[in-house]
């Protein structure tokens, strides 16, 4: 049920993206491929196609497993205190420069799989925000979409569901693993599994995917809040041609910093359910 769910996002995505496409070409004239391809690099069409995809996947989802429960009660949208958010927050930011850090090793240990620099290098200038254009999109087509997207499908429905047939446990390997492949390249299905498994748990701890949608924007929002204009840091928010990996002391600071949110989360929720 799991692998369906996920082709079912893939296909919705892929759908609602070739809708785009041919909005382009009754608006434009163009050839369909070449239409598609202009959605494919854009890139708030491109998380919009994926929000649009998520919803539906996440519809059916919902009514297959759900059947006439309250959407909010199925995907488990429900308050968290401003004690979880301002952790899952922080959690988030700090995860982002661990996490980059085994990215760089992965690619220093196997080269065929580091990014190609000129990829690369697009995707840092796509990040960068250099008029008010920028400030707007490049935070919906980078950080909130995607989150939101992401989260309502793979912690807000597929996580849960796998739960409750199966060890909770394997359910979140399993739902971090797959939240890892839609990544496709190499690198980023190894830091998105790994992300995938911080939030899972989190999902898991305090039965809401609010904190999950804030943790991860946090964690997509930090290239953007660190620009090297603000603090260069090599191997982060820099493209060169040689390896850097970031300083030891950050990467085991803010290491430190997302365990210790996390365990306070995880107190947090403890308490909530005794006083429930």
């Amino acid at each position: 049920m799991a692998l369906v769910l996920v082709a079912a996002l893939a296909a919705a995505t892929l759908a609602v993206a070739a809708v785009a496409a041919l909005i382009g070409v009754a608006a434009r004239g163009t050839a369909f491929g070449e239409a598609f391809a202009a959605v494919r690099a854009d890139p708030l069409l491109t998380s919009l196609a994926q929000l649009g995809g998520a919803g539906i996947a996440v519809g059916i989802g919902v009514m297959v497993a759900h059947g006439d429960a309250p959407l909010r009660e199925a995907l488990g949208v429900r308050p968290v205190s401003s004690a979880v958010a301002v952790l899952a927050l922080t959690a988030g930011l700090a995860l982002a420069f661990p996490l980059r850090e085994i990215a760089i090793l992965v690619a220093d240990l196997v080269p065929s799989v580091a990014p190609d620099p000129s990829e690369a290098m697009a995707a840092a200038r796509s990040l960068r925000i250099e008029s008010v254009l920028d400030a707007v999109v490049v935070p919906l087509a980078f950080v909130a979409v995607p989150a939101l997207a992401e989260e309502l499908f793979f912690r807000g429905l597929l996580l849960p569901g796998l739960a409750r047939r199966i060890d909770p446990r394997i359910a979140l390997a399993l739902s971090a693993l797959l939240f890892g492949v839609i990544h496709v390249s190499p690198l980023a299905i190894v830091y998105a599994t790994l992300a995938g498994l911080a939030l899972g748990w989190v999902r898991l701890r305090t039965g809401s995917v609010v904190a999950c949608v804030a943790m991860h924007g946090a964690f997509n929002a930090m290239p953007i809040l660190l620009p090297p204009e603000l603090l260069r840091l090599r191997g982060f928010n820099t493209i060169e041609a040689d390896v850097y990996h970031l300083p030891l002391a950050l990467v085991l600071g803010s290491a430190f910093v997302t365990f210790a949110c996390l365990a306070v989360i995880a107190r947090l929720a403890e308490d909530e359910d005794e006083d429930e």
